[in-house]
């Protein structure tokens, strides 16, 4: 997993702590090496609080430089929708997931597709969590836009 994702995973909560350590612990096979980083690979699964203190000067020993909120956000949702066209989270699930970063996560309001997306997830909570296939369908197709303007360079709000 590269450094950058696992900022916007963690600047979301959406990264459990438990697999820091083997996460770091990759990025030193693969060459990146510092303190930080080897204290990080070190500790045990159950060390959350201590993973989570390190992890920041440990990603800066990867060179990534610290994501914004809105960045670490945008990754997020990048994260997300790569999933859904890959097929390990399904149209309900994202659509669950960005309803549920829309209570916290302002950065965000207003980045094309968000407010569709959360939109979606209403009518699915109207379908009692059972998505027709046209939801699913336009989840997709959102997901697919959104790539495609991610690799065109286009500003996506």
């Amino acid at each position: 997993m590269s450094p950058y994702l696992v900022a916007a995973l963690h600047a979301n909560g959406r990264l459990p702590s438990e697999r820091l350590p083997w996460i770091a612990a990759g990025w030193l096979v693969e060459g990146h090496d510092g303190p930080a980083l080897r204290e990080l690979a070190g500790l045990g699964a159950g060390e959350h609080r201590e993973a989570g203190a390190v992890l920041p000067e440990a990603l800066a020993e990867t060179g990534l430089i610290p994501l914004t909120e809105e960045q670490a956000a945008r990754a997020f949702l990048d994260h997300l929708y790569t999933c859904v066209l890959d097929g390990t989270l399904d149209e309900g699930d994202l659509c669950w997931q960005v309803s549920n970063l829309r209570q916290v996560a302002d950065a965000i309001r207003g980045v094309w597709p968000f407010d569709e997306l959360a939109a979606l997830e209403y009518e699915f909570a109207i379908c009692y969590g059972s998505p027709t296939d046209l939801q699913e369908q336009r989840v997709r197709e959102l997901c697919q836009e959104h790539r495609n303007r991610y690799f065109a360079g286009e500003q996506l709000v």
